[in-house]
C-alpha cells in the first residue's frame, strides 16, 4: 500500500517540476549511470587543461628577467591537478640501489647517492 502511495506522490511532483532537471544531476537520470558522471568530469577537466595551453611564460630572479616563451605543454601553474599527475608522472623513478635516495616535494626531485672509491656507476 505505501509503495503505491509513494508513487503516487512521485509522479505528481515529477508532473510539476521543469521539463529539464539540472543536468549536471546523474543520479536518479533515466539512462545517466555513475560512467556517464566521471566522462563528464573528466572531459570538463581536460577541456579546463587544454585552455591554459600557449601559456606565456617568463622566469625572473632578481632584477632579470628572460625573454617569453609560449609553452603548450603541461599543466599551468597552480592547476590542482598539478600535485597528483606530477606524482604520476615521477612514480617509477626510484632508486636501484641502496646507496642513492630519491626524494619528491611538489614538483621537485632530489636525487642523492653516496660514491666510493670515485665508482659513480650507481
Amino acid at each position: 500500500m505505501m509503495k503505491c502511495f509513494e508513487k503516487l506522490v512521485r509522479d505528481f511532483i515529477t508532473s510539476s517540476l521543469p521539463g529539464s532537471m539540472d543536468p549536471l544531476q546523474f543520479a536518479y537520470c533515466h539512462n545517466r549511470s555513475t560512467d556517464d558522471a566521471i566522462a563528464h568530469l573528466l572531459h570538463t577537466t581536460l577541456i579546463h587543461l587544454d585552455k591554459g595551453r600557449d601559456r606565456p611564460q617568463s622566469v625572473q630572479v632578481g632584477n632579470c628577467v628572460s625573454s617569453t616563451l609560449t609553452l603548450n605543454t603541461g599543466t599551468p601553474q597552480g592547476c590542482g591537478l598539478s600535485p597528483l599527475l606530477y606524482s604520476l608522472y615521477t612514480y617509477d623513478c626510484a632508486a636501484t640501489s641502496s646507496s642513492i635516495i630519491i626524494v619528491k616535494f611538489a614538483d621537485d626531485t632530489v636525487v642523492m647517492g653516496l660514491i666510493s672509491d670515485n665508482n659513480e656507476r650507481a
